[in-house]
């Protein structure tokens, strides 16, 4: 998968919602912990570091 870094908008926001803020947080904390979908970025390209046992992308919310 090519990256996007020229032409990606970032938008940061605050979450003032509690409730709302407890499901982004869970969310990101499986994003960040996921294995099986993950690369490795390197100087010489990127190398996939798929075959883990967390997969956030099939885990309800």
């Amino acid at each position: 998968m090519p990256r996007n870094f020229q032409n990606r908008f970032e938008l940061l926001f605050p979450v003032l919602n509690k409730e709302a803020k407890k499901k982004v947080l869970k969310v990101l904390k499986r994003q960040v912990r996921d294995d099986r979908n993950s690369f490795l970025l390197t100087p010489e390209g990127e190398e996939r570091l798929w075959g883990g046992r967390h997969d956030a992308q099939h885990l309800e919310l």
